[in-house]
């Protein structure tokens, strides 16, 4: 049998299959399986992750347990807020999980700790380049950040700096150091070797 076309009569015993009731009510409850096994293929959600239309990205956030989803995120952000929920759980409150969550949505963040600034103790700031001061995005970074916090850190706020993000390059040629030699012949044509 297969779970697209179940049916419960050939799983009764004998006995019950031949009484009348048995078989109005397996008759009965029939549609009602078909239309759940049909549903089926939407049980296995994560691995078609990839697949799944927004509308149940955003169901599977709340089932999930994901305060930190943004609904009005574009498809991709929250396809990765979502695969990464159960690692975001699990390292909750850290700067990890608050530069982890900032670079699915925004690009590039980085935690900089109270020592890291001269800031009191607890007190940390998130530096990006991505996010526009007094801009809607900024009031949802500054949202998501006080909601993957600790209680017991102070967010200091957002701070703008174009080079978080930016890697350090360094390039190179090669080099020859050489010393130049000119060498004249101890004799000249015809002269000879004195004795």
């Amino acid at each position: 049998m297969r779970i697209t076309n179940a049916d419960i009569l050939p799983l009764l015993p004998e006995f019950m299959r031949s009484d009348p009731s048995t078989l109005v009510l397996a008759q009965a409850i029939r549609p009602e399986i078909l239309r759940l096994t049909a549903q089926a293929r939407h049980a296995l959600l994560l691995p078609r992750l990839d697949k799944l239309p927004d509308e149940i990205l955003d169901e599977l956030a709340v089932e999930y347990d994901i305060g930190w989803y943004f609904s009005g995120a574009d498809i991709e952000a929250k396809r990765a807020v979502i695969r990464e929920a159960f690692a975001i759980h699990r390292h909750f409150g850290t700067p990890w999980a608050i530069e982890r969550v900032s670079e699915m949505y925004f690009g590039d963040a980085l935690v900089q700790e109270s020592w890291e600034y001269e800031a009191e103790p607890y007190h940390f700031r998130v530096a990006t380049g991505n996010v526009a001061e007094g801009t809607r995005q900024a009031e949802i970074f500054i949202e998501l950040v006080g909601k993957l916090k600790n209680a017991r850190s102070v967010f200091d706020g957002l701070f703008l700096d174009s080079s978080v993000g930016v890697t350090s390059l360094f390039f190179g040629a090669p080099m020859q150091v050489a010393r130049i030699m000119t060498m004249e012949p101890a004799l000249k044509p015809g002269q000879v070797i004195p004795q």
